[in-house]
């Protein structure tokens, strides 16, 4: 069957429900048995080390480094950073035995190191040891930054990447395409005015972290990249030029994995995203809903909601009572790799609006081969609904006659083919539903003349049925398709403004994001964003007209931007030099160097004055 009701208002909700089915797996969201995700076990214990760290704990986690990746150690960088921090956490121990311990700790591991782990160790070395005589509560000490808790949760986040970056472990495609279109709507709201509709505006903030996790210390080599690249990271991820140099050493100059490794440096609000997660969820059909009283509102959920958030949620450590000295044992990892008692868990049912509940029951009726029930249902329902969107009631019908035919009743099946399927094609051989019906038509006869007649899966039908119900209810459909149609607006205009195609959005799955198909029809709300998309493109058509006939060029030739700058009459290495020296995004470099007809001189000295 064709796809039918995959979008809305321009979002594929096929491609959304993968990426959210696999998150909910990654997540443990699914009581599905078996073994938990690879990945997440290894990302789990990644976290475990920084949580040790943060807690002050750093000889377990350096055991639990040494299990996990050896090799990280023979950075003696990071060995001379951890052994100096079970110094200070031998300190903060306090007493005489805690100070008896340190210098012995001193003299056997960290001196030695101190002499050539790195150029500057030996300064730090020496200043570490004032330690001794400035206590931690002598906040305008010389040694007051060692002492706080901060540097060692600093820490934790280095060593934290430096495990990612070594063991390779993979974040769910839904959380990086989030912190992707969140960095990139954060660009549109500061350097554009466009105001995004979005029914629910708090959904943002509540999602974005604005610390990020500090990545792995950096390569102490000298590297060559194209400025192509570098600009490319910089851009994508919004950050300083070192720290996309500094990217890319850690990968060879491999993009690609530079720019993932840069998203898993970005925090989001995990705790926010599994509700929001848990709601698209249950409003797509992904869970299997208990049957209740339609009375309640509370929507039980037959699956494993102790969601695992992890330590994007708070910085671990924290808590002041939490002061492990530097000692421990080599740490062993719980075979469910427990998480810490203090993280916040998933409520295992949320307030679920009656009318959604009706339009679910009706949804799990189709899926259980109840369809003329489910017909009747709709009708009650919206008496008009199978007028506007004919296509719906000939699936229904469709899969009557299927289940019909597998079931052996060949020539009932036939019958009922004549009866409904054959009108409502023939009543609609004037409107934008013929194609699709009379192929379905030609398709439904044909299995049901073979042998072994199959039925198809009902879960675009679903789709389609929840979706034109919601319209029916006015109710506003989860709040994570929302959020995702307007990032994707954000997106969109975006890279409408840098003149150029993202590289990385294959690799996030947006281009899937984006094939829909909204012949349909959409909704009045998202047609807001369609409306906003073409005011917009006919704005920009304008100005970039009347820059081009300034800059004594063809209007014509600048009005529809391509994926490269050869119709904008501007020198690309020019604008990356602009991008690099002014730290502008591409799209307002290729502005300022169309004002002053590409040339790169008159264009930055005209900024700089």
């Amino acid at each position: 069957m064709p796809s039918l009701a995959q979008s809305q208002g321009g979002v594929n909700l096929g491609a959304l429900d993968s990426m959210v089915t696999s998150y909910m797996a990654f997540e443990g969201l699914l009581e599905e048995g078996g073994q938990p995700d690879s990945s997440w076990v290894m990302k789990r214990r990644c976290e475990i080390v920084r949580q040790k760290i943060g807690e002050g704990a750093v000889v377990e986690a350096r055991n639990l480094i040494q299990e996990i990746c050896d090799e990280v150690l023979t950075d003696t960088r990071l060995e001379f950073h951890l052994k100096r921090q079970v110094f200070i956490e031998l300190l903060r121990a306090g007493g005489s035995s805690g100070d008896q311990a340190a210098l012995d700790w001193v003299r056997k591991q960290l001196a030695p190191l101190a002499l050539d782990a790195y150029a500057d160790a030996y300064n730090e070395f020496k200043k570490t040891l004032l330690m001794f005589l400035y206590d931690q509560d002598q906040s305008e000490s010389p040694v007051a930054e060692q002492w706080s808790l901060k540097a060692r949760q600093h820490l934790g986040s280095v060593i934290f990447g430096t495990l990612r970056k070594a063991t390779g472990f993979k974040d769910p495609d839904l959380l990086n395409l989030l912190k992707y279109l969140l960095v990139i709507h954060k660009q549109n709201c500061i350097h554009s005015s466009l105001d995004l509709p979005t029914p629910d505006s708090d959904i943002i903030p509540k999602l974005v972290v604005e610390e990020r996790w500090p990545g792995p210390l950096p390569e102490e080599r000298s590297a060559d990249f194209q400025e192509r690249d570098i600009q490319a990271i910089v851009q994508a991820v919004n950050i300083p030029r070192q720290e996309a140099m500094d990217a890319l050493k850690h990968t060879n100059g491999d993009v690609a994995a530079a720019f993932e490794n840069e998203l898993g440096r970005i925090q989001i609000n995990l705790k926010e995203l599994n509700q929001l997660v848990m709601e698209y969820a249950g409003y797509r059909g992904l869970l299997q809903i208990s049957d209740q009283d339609s009375d309640s509102n509370d929507m039980e959920i037959d699956s494993n909601l102790d969601s695992r958030e992890h330590a994007d949620e708070a910085v671990p450590g924290e808590n002041e009572s939490q002061k492990t000295a530097g000692g421990g044992e080599a740490a062993t990892i719980p075979a469910k790799l427990e998480q810490d008692s203090n993280n916040a868990r998933a409520s295992r049912s949320y307030q679920c609006d009656p009318k959604l509940r009706r339009i679910l029951r009706l949804v799990r009726w189709v899926k259980d081969g109840k369809y003329i029930q489910a017909m009747e249902s709709i009708s009650e329902i919206d008496a008009e609904l199978f007028k506007r969107q004919p296509q719906i009631l000939f699936e229904l019908w469709r899969f009557e006659v299927l289940r019909m035919a597998t079931g052996g009743a060949h020539d009932a099946a036939l019958i009922l083919v004549r009866k409904k399927l054959t009108p409502i094609v023939s009543a609609n051989m004037e409107t934008q539903h013929k194609d699709r019906l009379v192929k379905s038509l030609q398709e439904t006869v044909s299995q049901i003349m073979s042998t072994k007649p199959e039925m198809p899966s009902p879960t675009d039908l679903c789709s389609a049925i929840q979706t034109a119900l919601q319209d029916s209810f006015g109710l506003p459909g989860p709040s994570l398709a929302s959020l995702v149609r307007t990032l994707l607006v954000a997106h969109r205009e975006w890279f409408k403004k840098q003149h150029c195609q993202d590289i990385f959005a294959k690799n996030l799955g947006i281009d899937v994001l984006h094939q829909v198909d909204d012949s349909e029809g959409v909704s009045p709300v998202h047609k807001q964003v369609i409306e906003l998309l073409a005011g917009i493109e006919e704005a920009e058509a304008v100005a970039r007209a009347g820059m081009g006939a300034a800059a004594g060029a063809d209007p014509m030739e600048l009005s529809e931007p391509s994926g490269d700058d050869s119709e904008l009459l501007v020198n690309d290495e020019h604008v990356l030099q602009i991008m690099d020296i002014l730290a502008l995004p591409r799209g307002a470099a290729i502005d300022l160097l169309i004002q002053h007809n590409g040339n790169l001189l008159s264009a930055v000295e005209n900024v700089v004055q």
